[in-house]
């Protein structure tokens, strides 16, 4: 058996250097990033359609009940799960970012500038269009 280090030693050799041709055809049989994989999906899409329909669900429970509870849970649960989780998709960041308007509703954006609602509007818009 060989000696890994006199292989090494051997292979870098100035005389057993790879020539252009053979490093730039090497370099064509090599695959592009990210073809032949599938695109990464985010949960978050899914992550923020369970939040809207907890969040659309909190409007209906009666106040102090455990229904009311455990959908305060969720969505708390799913709020963390979308603030901490990096997205890897244009969707993903599109479902952050309709989470955090929706989550901070009137509070950010009405009150203190009118730029604060269209800045939602054109991340949204930006997203939407890279996802498409």
């Amino acid at each position: 058996m060989q000696n890994p280090k006199e292989t090494v030693a051997t292979e870098c050799q100035p005389d057993s250097r790879m020539k252009r041709r053979a490093v730039l055809g090497a370099l064509v049989s090599l695959p592009v990033a990210g073809a032949g994989t599938a695109s990464p999906v985010d949960p978050h899409v899914t992550w923020y359609e369970q939040w809207r329909k907890a969040w659309d669900a909190i409007t209906d429970a009666v106040d102090d009940t455990p229904q009311e509870a455990a959908l305060f849970d969720e969505l708390e649960r799913l709020s963390i799960l979308l603030c901490n989780t990096p997205a890897r998709t244009p969707e993903g960041l599109l479902a952050q970012v309709s989470w955090m308007e929706a989550d901070l509703g009137t509070y950010i954006t009405e009150p203190v500038s009118e730029q604060h609602s269209d800045v939602f509007k054109v991340l949204k818009a930006g997203l939407a269009f890279l996802s498409a």
